[in-house]
């Protein structure tokens, strides 16, 4: 008898996680078994190596931007890692051109599409978001055809709000950094979604404060 199970045929298990750039913490992560236990990864600021390469863990397919290296001084700044167990019949990349910080894979199933973004978003401006908001106007019939078909976010948003904030965080909220959230607010009330997070769960460690944070 085995205590080990296949997970259910309508299960996605998806793993989130910035890396901050770190190749020990790039290193460390695709060292884990990761095929056993995830589906997929959605990884922001990956370890690129001085040859420009991003290291992929083995047994999984990476999904980059397709104009990722724009120029010497703009990398790609996200990943998406595929098990290889998923069938290529039912998943395809979907490519935003002109951007290194906005990837998509579409899952298809019998009657519907699960279109998942990994969204890395500058602390410096907004160009991310403006975009992501231009595809999702040019390409709604790509993605969204039918009422069943879904959108799912993960992201790195940079960006703080009372919204999805711990209240006692308020040095957090200064005047421009909420003007700087209402281009996403926007977004995300014209596209209908809800987080899955509870308020003021934390997302990241400061690396100097390490207070916990939502990002």
């Amino acid at each position: 008898m085995t205590l080990e199970h296949e997970p259910p045929l309508n299960r996605l298990r998806i793993f989130q996680l910035n890396l901050n750039k770190s190749q020990k913490a790039h290193l460390h992560l695709i060292n884990k078994p990761l095929g056993t236990n995830w589906d997929l990864l959605l990884i922001q600021e990956p370890y690129i190596t001085p040859l420009g390469h991003i290291r992929t863990p083995n047994g999984f397919t990476i999904i980059a931007p397709q104009d990722r290296f724009l120029d010497n001084s703009d990398q790609p700044r996200l990943v998406i890692w595929v098990n290889s167990k998923l069938s290529s019949n039912t998943w395809k990349a979907i490519n935003i051109p002109v951007n290194n910080d906005l990837t998509v894979i579409q899952i298809m199933t019998s009657d519907s599409r699960l279109n998942i973004f990994n969204i890395y978003n500058d602390c410096t401006h907004s160009r991310t978001l403006a975009k992501l908001r231009l595809f999702l106007q040019t390409e709604w019939q790509q993605i969204m055809a039918s009422d069943r078909d879904m959108l799912l976010w993960g992201r790195d948003f940079n960006r703080h709000h009372l919204l999805w904030d711990n209240n006692e965080d308020e040095w957090l909220f200064t005047p421009q950094a909420l003007r700087d959230t209402e281009v996403l607010i926007g977004l995300v009330a014209d596209e209908g979604l809800a987080m899955v997070l509870p308020k003021g769960s934390p997302t990241l460690k400061h690396m100097v404060t390490n207070l916990y944070l939502k990002t």
